[in-house]
């Protein structure tokens, strides 16, 4: 059996675990980052704009940015004003708004951040996006020129290390783990410094590494490693599915 390390936050990790083993993997679970969410000192206007429909489109980056707008006001969702468009960056990100009470959601065809661009271009009304501080500038800058687009940073990750991420790197080390999953660029960047904290900057572990898209993709060859496998979406269940084939090859 494949065994493979997923870096993502510790409450995925009971789902990361089930969506591994579904593809007859084995799934040691690690965090690098922990999520603060916080509560923005423009959220009383935002909210007020969402409730008066000053946007055309409300986009959610992440299952995490949906947790986190549920936390800036009591049944936040149920305020939008019923002709805001509500986008979601993935099938995960549009099932985390449903289970709020969503009845439409609309996703991009590719559930990446150039996905979303090419999405919102057409229309003129005002798009807000709730996104983490390490989001990328993609969707502000391919958004120059067609609509006005306003970001708010809704939740903020930080560096997280505990003895799970050692002996996850110590397997690692070994050679006892088959792929590494990637799931953003600041925990590609955090594990590869811890990693060479422990090992030496030199060293370079031999397993696959799996980008969950693009923008992580280039920066796991900004810091000297190879990259077998970008998911086709920056989903997780994507990623997982396009691990398992690769190694069945």
């Amino acid at each position: 059996m494949r065994t493979v390390l997923v870096i993502r936050p510790r409450d995925k990790w009971e789902e990361s675990r089930s969506i591994v083993e579904a593809h007859g993997m084995k799934a040691i679970c690690a965090s690098v980052v922990r999520v603060e969410y916080l509560h923005p000192s423009e959220t009383a206007e935002m909210m007020e704009g969402l409730r008066q429909g000053s946007y055309g489109s409300l986009v959610f980056a992440s299952v995490t940015a949906v947790h986190a707008f549920e936390r800036m006001a009591p049944k936040a969702l149920n305020e939008v004003h019923p002709g805001t468009e509500l986008v979601a960056i993935g099938p995960p990100t549009a099932r985390a708004l449903r289970e709020l009470g969503a009845s439409e959601v609309t996703l991009p065809a590719e559930h990446t951040s150039e996905g979303l661009v090419e999405l919102l271009r057409h229309g003129e009304t005002p798009v807000l996006m709730l996104r983490s501080d390490q989001g990328n500038d993609v969707l502000r800058k391919g958004m120059e020129g067609f609509r006005p687009v306003r970001e708010s940073v809704v939740y903020e990750l930080h560096e997280d290390r505990d003895g799970l991420l050692d002996a996850a790197l110590h397997q690692l080390y070994e050679g006892r783990v088959d792929a590494v999953l990637h799931t953003s660029s600041l925990s590609a960047r955090l594990i590869m410094e811890r990693a060479m904290e422990k090992f030496g900057e030199a060293w370079r572990w031999k397993a696959v590494n799996a980008a969950i898209g693009p923008p992580t993709r280039d920066t796991l060859l900004s810091l000297g490693l190879e990259v077998q496998v970008t998911s086709p979406q920056a989903t997780f269940p994507e990623l997982v599915t396009a691990v398992s084939r690769a190694m069945a090859q």
